[in-house]
């Protein structure tokens, strides 16, 4: 019965310890790939963004 006791610990630390370890994984984090504008006090609103052809104040939605 004193083995049955200690496998029976042995057997909840390990199934306690897989737990702490599953729950301490991290998600992948998300990622977005974004689209460079550029703006400049010689630029124009008309011009695309670009760097060769800035924008002078940045859009409102």
């Amino acid at each position: 019965m004193k083995k049955f006791g200690q496998m029976f610990l042995v057997g909840l630390a390990m199934v306690f310890g897989l737990g702490l370890v599953a729950g301490n994984v991290q998600p992948p984090v998300a990622s977005a790939a974004g689209t460079e504008y550029y703006v400049a006090t010689s630029g124009s609103d008309s011009n695309a963004g670009t760097n060769d052809a800035p924008w002078k104040t940045l859009p409102v939605p």
